[in-house]
């Protein structure tokens, strides 16, 4: 019609009087984020005069990197670190928070020699200690001899940092099928498999994939992650 009729309905009809909020035990950050949360609202804490920057997105948190922002915590990138690292100072100090998902090995090991190098910069891991577990399977329990394998998605910045760890080849994928058949078009003679998950998969296809691992490949060391 040319003329829309409007039509209201009295609040008291329409919604109760007194609606009851019930919040979840479990509400709120996982354990990994409420680390790195704790870690940077310290630095911030702390800094005086300084500066707080993290590597990348702290958190996959849209409503808490805001309120960071607003508190003057810069998000960088590897290719700011050399401007950082230049203007940092005794009268400007730097406090570099990384990720929760963690960062890749060569860039941890940057990151520890610019520290070194400079008293007036501190690095604060962030890395979930979930993650950072992984991370360390990654780096002890492979060799040459070894072929480590990751149930996750290859693009995600968590499995990025961890197969950086990895003494051998590696091979990542989100779902069992597409695992297996990576691996179908390697010379797994001799080899020791090693069998991880990114913290965050479907549990009913990490399931899947130790199935199928100890059916096609017995000898290999899975590790419930």
């Amino acid at each position: 019609p040319a003329t829309p009729e409007i039509y209201t309905l009295p609040l008291h009809d329409a919604l109760p009087i007194s609606p009851e909020i019930h919040v979840a035990s479990l509400a709120g950050f996982c354990f990994g984020v409420k680390h790195a949360v704790d870690a940077v609202e310290n630095a911030l804490a702390a800094r005086k005069n300084g500066r707080v920057f993290t590597l990348g997105k702290l958190i996959h948190n849209p409503s808490y990197l805001a309120s960071l922002a607003g508190k003057g915590v810069e998000i960088i990138s590897e290719s700011d670190l050399d401007r950082v690292f230049t203007t940092t100072s005794e009268a400007l100090p730097t406090t570099i928070c990384t990720r929760a998902h963690g960062i890749p090995r060569g860039l941890s090991e940057r990151l520890e020699k610019m520290a070194a190098a400079l008293p007036c910069l501190t690095v604060v891991d962030c890395t979930c200690p979930h993650v950072r577990r992984i991370q360390q399977i990654a780096l002890n329990k492979t060799d040459e001899n070894s072929l480590f394998c990751i149930l996750g998605d290859p693009e995600h910045p968590e499995v990025q940092g961890i197969v950086s760890y990895a003494n051998c080849d590696y091979f990542a994928a989100p779902t069992a099928d597409e695992l297996i058949l990576l691996l179908k078009n390697v010379n797994t003679d001799h080899k020791n498999i090693i069998l991880a998950a990114q913290t965050t998969q479907n549990l009913q296809e990490w399931e899947k994939t130790q199935k199928v691992f100890k059916i096609s490949y017995p000898t290999s060391q899975i590790y419930d992650t």
